[in-house]
């Protein structure tokens, strides 16, 4: 897992800072993770591109320590486990 403080800043009752990245263009996620963001979520839900493209940026985020989410293009399982297995580390689900 990476290291990520959200539990604590959480228990803390501190402040998160998150921003939202609805382009697939990795350089675009770099910018955003320099601001510092806590969590990112990652629409695919309002996007033509499939989950493939979502890998590197994912995988960014953990490098940054950022935790990536992924909001679904529907709630289905097989569209929350290929999140998942982009690398995400968490699911927003629409339509719930």
């Amino acid at each position: 897992m990476y290291p990520s403080k959200i539990r604590e800043k959480i228990e803390n009752q501190d402040l998160l800072l998150s921003s939202s990245i609805f382009s697939r263009e990795w350089h675009n996620a770099a910018a955003v993770y320099q601001t510092g963001p806590d969590w990112v979520w990652i629409d695919q839900e309002h996007s033509p591109w499939g989950t493939e493209s979502l890998g590197p940026i994912c995988v960014m985020a953990r490098q940054a320590g950022v935790a990536g989410v992924i909001r679904v293009p529907w709630n289905t399982p097989a569209d929350i486990k290929k999140a998942y297995d982009s690398g995400a580390v968490g699911v927003m689900v629409p339509q719930v």
